[in-house]
């Protein structure tokens, strides 16, 4: 008796590989062993979720999308990328924060507030991607170098991001990211390791990085910025104006307490 999946067309494979494969990978697997054309059609959903757990996969990861041919290339399409950077076991001392609650914010919403008390001990120097920052880790500088290349090769395709960053010496949001313009949900959470470090300032504006986010969940550190438009007075922005220049269609946002 003929089998139903080897009746399908196509273009149904195709579907059905689209809509399962949003786990570590597992789901694709299985699809694959079907048989050839199962795994043919669903060879173009296999990357599309992905999790690096590991400085060493994240850059075997950034290899094998330069080693793909000019067609494979063209087929990427990564769609939700889970990143934690390096493995929990190494990061034990450094503690989450207490999420209070989800908040939906309207337009005046993220100018308003105090202005945050924070101590300044370096500053940015708006690294490329080919450069790494002062008293930045080497690993450090490779695996961030290795990030970005990944960001930058789906930054049309990518719209599910979660970022789990502790670093030696900290870093800005421009240095963690790319201009990614389909991006719709970010979940980021940064801390640093390194006891030279009270806080991190820079004197420019944050970019919009993330033109279409809808959701985000931030935890970590804040980097001192100077205010949006104008000020003679050279004051700071509090966290709700970071946010409403990185993501102007933001509509839900999840903080730890102490950013509220």
């Amino acid at each position: 008796m003929p089998r139903v999946v080897d009746d399908l067309p196509n273009e149904m494979i195709q579907r059905i590989s689209v809509f399962c494969c949003n786990d570590e990978g597992s789901a694709g697997r299985v699809l694959a062993q079907i048989n050839h054309r199962w795994y043919i059609n669903s060879r173009r959903a296999a990357l599309q979720t992905i999790s690096l757990r590991r400085g060493s996969h994240i850059i075997a990861f950034r290899d094998m999308i330069d080693s793909l041919s000019p067609r494979a290339r063209d087929e990427f399409r990564l769609i939700n990328l889970f990143i934690q950077y390096p493995p929990r076991d190494k990061v034990s001392e450094v503690k989450e924060d207490e999420y209070e609650g989800e908040y939906y914010l309207e337009e005046d919403e993220l100018s308003d507030g105090d202005e945050p008390e924070i101590q300044v001990s370096v500053k940015s120097t708006e690294a490329a991607v080919g450069a790494p920052n002062p008293n930045e880790d080497e690993q450090d500088w490779e695996v961030r170098k290795a990030l970005l290349e990944t960001l930058d090769a789906a930054r049309y395709t990518l719209k599910l991001l979660a970022i789990h960053w502790t670093s030696k010496a900290p870093c800005f949001l421009e240095d963690l990211f790319v201009h990614l313009p389909a991006l719709e949900e970010l979940y980021l959470y940064r801390a640093w390791t390194s006891e030279r470090y009270a806080a991190i300032k820079t004197s420019s504006h944050v970019p919009p990085l993330f033109p279409v986010l809808f959701r985000l969940q931030y935890s970590g550190y804040v980097e001192e910025r100077p205010a949006s438009g104008s000020d003679s007075k050279g004051n700071f922005s509090n966290f709700g104006n970071i946010v409403k220049n990185i993501a102007p269609s933001l509509i839900q946002l999840r903080i730890p307490a102490h950013l509220t």
